[in-house]
């Protein structure tokens, strides 16, 4: 699990997370 380095800012990373995420395995379908 990730933790939000600044919580004051009060940003949901969550959905960045996830397109992070995808973007990885897609990058690593490319790479084989």
């Amino acid at each position: 699990m990730m933790k939000q380095e600044a919580p004051q800012q009060g940003i949901d990373i969550g959905p960045f997370v996830s397109i992070f995420q995808v973007l990885i395995k897609y990058d690593e379908a490319l790479s084989c």
